[in-house]
């Protein structure tokens, strides 16, 4: 879970996921279309990773067949954020709210602002931080996003043996993104 630090209320998350989100499996070896109509998204993911329940995320994805616990995940967080001024989320208070988020959650970053992909109607930060626990390096490039009054933050997290594959599938999830109507019940 991401909390940013744009205003001194904090954010909060969404509240309980609710069943309003689908995901719908394709033939093998291809993609699942993914929607959720509450925060008005959809993307596809790779076939080879499967969803896994969380209290933390909107949307987690795992590789098929990953234990309990994985050490590899791509995620998309969209938190609730305090009041505001409607159309003004300053992707910079973002991309610093959430830094400062992962120091507390893992310590000492190395972070790379990378170029962004274009994602129309949005505005958007991507970053790969690296951190070291229990001796390895740890990844996790994340694309920043605020769309229609609400920051939506997908992330690809990895040891450094899974970083490649991980981004690939974070890659083909970028480029599949698409805005829906929000169902604004």
């Amino acid at each position: 879970m991401t909390a940013l630090a744009l205003f001194p209320a904090g954010c909060r998350r969404p509240g309980p996921v609710v069943p309003s989100t689908r995901a719908v499996t394709q033939p093998s070896g291809h993609a699942t279309a993914y929607s959720n109509p509450r925060f008005g998204v959809g993307l596809t993911y790779p076939a080879q990773w499967t969803t896994r329940p969380s209290n933390n995320f909107v949307l987690l994805l795992v590789p098929a067949g990953a234990s309990q616990t994985p050490d590899v995940s791509i995620s998309l967080d969209i938190p609730d954020l305090p009041p505001h001024f409607p159309g003004l989320i300053p992707i910079g208070a973002v991309k610093n709210g959430y830094l400062e988020d992962l120091r507390k959650q893992v310590g000492q970053l190395d972070t790379q602002e990378l170029t962004p992909p274009s994602i129309p109607d949005a505005n958007a930060r991507l970053l790969r931080s690296t951190w070291q626990t229990a001796g390895r390096t740890m990844s996790q490039t994340t694309l920043l996003m605020t769309h229609d009054d609400r920051v939506y933050i997908l992330r690809a997290t990895a040891d450094s043996a899974h970083r490649e594959q991980t981004e690939s599938a974070l890659d083909k999830i970028i480029h599949s993104l698409t805005w829906k109507p929000r169902d604004e019940k």
